[in-house]
């Protein structure tokens, strides 16, 4: 990027909570791992993509639940639809 960096002044008017954030597991983060790669589709390497989504679909298998193992299958059609061979 060029040029000068903008910044932008906010000012929080509202916070509340629902309830303590307990964090991600093991297999949600391989998850959101997986959704950047997928997001970058066209600055990565085609050949590393494949390589890097299998890593991390072992660590969903493993400790991943109903949800995750949803999550990666999209994430992985997304990924085939837009011509990465998986």
């Amino acid at each position: 990027m060029e040029g000068e960096r903008y910044h932008l002044h906010a000012q929080v008017v509202h916070h509340g909570q629902v309830g303590d954030f307990l964090g991600f597991n093991r297999a949600k983060h391989a998850v959101i791992e997986a959704a950047i790669i997928a997001t970058r589709l066209h600055l990565l390497s085609p050949a590393e993509i494949p390589t890097e989504l299998a890593r991390l679909q072992v660590i969903v298998d493993k400790t991943g639940g109903p949800e995750e193992h949803e999550a990666m299958a999209l994430l992985r059609k997304y990924c085939h639809q837009h011509g990465i061979d998986l």
